[in-house]
């Protein structure tokens, strides 16, 4: 057994090794931060010189720029209405839902989006149903017990007879 001074060394010798790492960890965090601002210098420096491309290709991979990020956000905007396909037929409907409701409650969201599948394979005569992730996100907003009774939808039809669904927006917005 160690006498009483001996566990009382070993104590405060924990003590110290746990300041020492806190330190160890406050030096890594500064290094850390200074390599953050030497890249910043040499994304300025780069830009100086006339080297555009590699600026711009730093400046992505640090994403620091604050008129980059928005540049960023609005050409993944354009992105997104790009990846859009072309329709060849394009609708909206209103989808009754009240149906799901004659279920038990805990099915109810899931047939909600079956009832919305098969009416837009009805009306559209298309092989394949899409829907987007915010008519998903509709459905589910209020759990599996209470989706809603109808649901206004946008459909486009593709020429190789898919159909894809999205909410509609509202008018008065």
């Amino acid at each position: 057994m160690l006498s009483e001074t001996e566990n009382i060394d070993r104590e405060k010798g924990g003590v110290e090794e746990t300041a020492g790492e806190e330190e160890k960890q406050e030096e890594s965090v500064a290094a850390e931060e200074e390599k953050g601002a030497g890249s910043e210098q040499r994304e300025q420096a780069a830009a100086e010189a006339g080297s555009g491309e590699k600026a711009e290709a730093e400046a992505e991979k640090g994403g620091e720029g604050k008129g980059k990020k928005e540049e960023g956000a609005a050409a993944e905007e354009e992105k997104k209405e790009e990846e859009k396909p072309k329709f060849k037929l394009e609708r909206d409907y209103v989808v009754p839902l009240q149906r799901v409701y004659w279920l038990g409650r805990n099915k109810r969201a899931k047939r909600a989006v079956r009832v919305l599948r098969e009416f837009v394979l009805k009306h559209t005569k298309a092989e394949r149903v899409v829907l987007d992730n915010e008519v998903n996100e509709a459905i589910w907003a209020r759990s599996i017990k209470r989706p809603p009774r109808r649901l206004a939808v946008h459909v486009g039809v593709t020429e190789d007879k898919k159909a894809y669904v999205y909410l509609k927006k509202s008018s008065s917005a």
